[in-house]
């Protein structure tokens, strides 16, 4: 069993992505501490629990990496939402696919590019209709619309207000 089981952490440890310094400390450590296991269920347990625990932490370490291209999208169209922005080239900024993108994106945030970027985009016009005297026109313009009727439209469809009436309601 014992052998059995210094096969078994050797073969998992040959297969995760971690650094060769560490994982040979990790791996004499925990066959090690399987020399001092006198029971199966005893060995069985502390192979199930450790070894479980490395792939929890090398399957968040992935997630955690994969997400790092969309905190930088949206944190790319948060400082530039009063401009033009499409997908394809946000992808281009992050490196990645346009499509393969997309998917992430959706997968990381629960809502699609362009629902984020509209989301984005009215609550600035939210927050400029209520705390300045610019425009309606003028804040469509700032937040990224260049036709105000549509901006109107869309404000309306997003918040259930016009956004004259929003800004006369939160003045």
């Amino acid at each position: 069993c014992y052998e059995a089981a210094d096969a078994l952490v050797t073969l998992f440890f040959e297969h995760i992505d971690m650094q060769p310094e560490e994982s040979k400390s990790v791996r004499k450590k925990l066959q090690s501490s399987c020399q001092h296991c006198y029971t199966i269920t005893e060995m069985k347990n502390l192979l199930k629990t450790s070894l479980g625990g490395y792939l929890d932490a090398s399957r968040e370490a992935m997630e955690a990496e994969s997400a790092k291209p969309i905190r930088q999208a949206q944190q790319d169209v948060d400082e530039h939402y009063g401009e033009k922005i499409v997908l394809e080239d946000l992808a281009e900024i992050v490196g990645l696919n346009p499509v393969y993108f997309s998917v992430l994106f959706k997968k990381e945030t629960g809502i699609n590019f362009s629902s984020y970027l509209v989301n984005v985009r009215m609550e600035k016009a939210k927050e400029m209709i209520c705390n300045t005297n610019e425009t309606i026109a003028a804040v469509a313009e700032s937040v990224g619309y260049k036709d105000a009727r549509y901006f109107s439209q869309t404000f309306t469809k997003v918040v259930g207000v016009k956004p004259a009436l929003y800004r006369k309601l939160h003045s």
